[in-house]
């Protein structure tokens, strides 16, 4: 035992010990998915469909109030099972029994998806097969875990769940504003997917250079010009990330040849999550010079399309199809190319008509920007009261 600032701490193998592993079997049980954001989610309810194996019956039987640890365990993908009696989950994934009264498990919890507690899991890594790092069990139970009094748990979980549900709010304002946004796409134009109104349909590789974009390497130490980059991580569907921005070095041809300007498209190339394959962003020009990585692909339009109507195109549901379904997957991430950009159809309204959508479009944009803004501060005030509540100074 030791301590933390002004709190005590326990190994966390002072609060849970491994749950007796109890197989499906024959038996019938809601499926439990693991989420990197949501935790343990009903399978069904999340994908709207089963995605288990057709034979269930390895899987691990996880009962209320037990925690499931899954992977990567780097990203925190754990979670206390609260969504029934009793569900099952991977056979990869452990489950643990909580064994000291004194702990509140939302608390726990929470701090075990907390940054201090992913700089400790990353220091400590065995696997790293893109999806499937973890780390040993006996390192996971030597983590330590503030302590205080379980009356201070609990109201260390009720000023953080304020501000989460804050932040769950906005994010559900700014979801409304995308499903506004992409309907006035589909009253004005059409849906790209059936095209109704019959416009020209061309592919990306006529109205566009597409270019891939530059690997982060340890070999570009010695190149001459030190340059900020973008990666998938600035470049969001709609909206770009600039938070972070992190630099590369590179030579002069590469400059010339990835260096973006104020218009281009950012299409992510690779993800993990299919969904997010293809999903676009409109460089703003604010960092200049700036080049991408090569997990963005770029696409400068030419004169026979507006930027903000194709990244709208690219973003909907039918506009993205293309994209997805040319995605293959390898180690776990699902990857698309610049011919895939290339071929990606494109409905071409005349440019009258793109320019009427931008229009009508910019008070959502606006009020967009305006919420993300909004949810960024509500973020940092997330992480500074989390990283006060285990520090004690809340």
């Amino acid at each position: 035992m030791g301590k933390l600032m002004s709190i005590e701490t326990r190994m966390l193998g002072e609060l849970i010990t491994p749950a007796p592993v109890v197989r499906a079997g024959s038996t019938s049980y809601p499926i439990l998915s693991m989420t990197m954001h949501h935790g343990l989610v009903a399978q069904e309810e999340k994908f709207k469909k089963r995605v288990a194996s057709r034979d269930t019956s390895p899987y691990k039987v996880a009962k209320q109030g037990q925690l499931v640890v899954g992977f990567p365990i780097d990203e925190a993908v754990l979670s206390f099972q609260n969504i029934a009696p009793a569900g099952i989950v991977s056979p990869a994934y452990e489950i643990w029994d909580l064994k000291n009264p004194q702990i509140e498990r939302k608390y726990l919890e929470r701090y075990l998806r907390s940054p201090s507690a992913i700089t400790y899991y990353k220091s400590k890594l065995r696997s790293t097969t893109a999806r499937r790092r973890s780390i040993p069990r006996g390192d996971f139970l030597k983590l330590p875990v503030p302590f205080p009094h379980i009356t201070v748990q609990r109201r260390i979980v009720q000023i953080l769940d304020q501000v989460d549900e804050l932040r769950a709010k906005r994010r559900r304002a700014i979801a409304l504003l995308d499903e506004f946004h992409e309907s006035i796409f589909i009253d004005l134009l059409g849906d790209p997917a059936s095209n109704p109104k019959g416009w020209q349909v061309v592919s990306m590789g006529e109205i566009a250079i597409i270019q891939g974009g530059l690997q982060v390497s340890s070999k570009r130490k010695s190149l001459p010009i030190e340059v900020p980059y973008l990666r998938v991580a600035n470049a969001y569907r709609n909206h770009l990330d600039l938070s972070i921005i992190k630099t590369m070095r590179v030579t002069e041809r590469e400059l010339e040849r990835a260096a973006l300007a104020a218009g281009d498209l950012l299409i992510v190339e690779g993800h993990g999550n299919a969904e997010e394959i293809g999903r676009a962003a409109l460089w703003d020009g604010s960092i200049s010079p700036c080049v991408h990585q090569n997990h963005l692909i770029r696409a400068r339009l030419g004169p026979q399309a507006i930027p903000a109507y194709v990244l709208s195109l690219l973003n909907s549901a039918g506009g993205r199809l293309h994209l997805q379904r040319s995605a293959s997957t390898t180690s776990g991430l699902n990857t698309i190319s610049t011919s895939d950009v290339r071929a990606a159809p494109i409905m071409l309204p005349p440019l009258e008509s793109q320019a009427e959508y931008v229009e009508r479009v910019v008070q959502v944009d606006q009020a967009r920007a305006s919420m993300r803004s909004d949810l960024n501060v509500l973020d940092e005030l997330f992480s500074s009261l989390e990283a006060k509540a285990f520090r004690g100074e809340l």
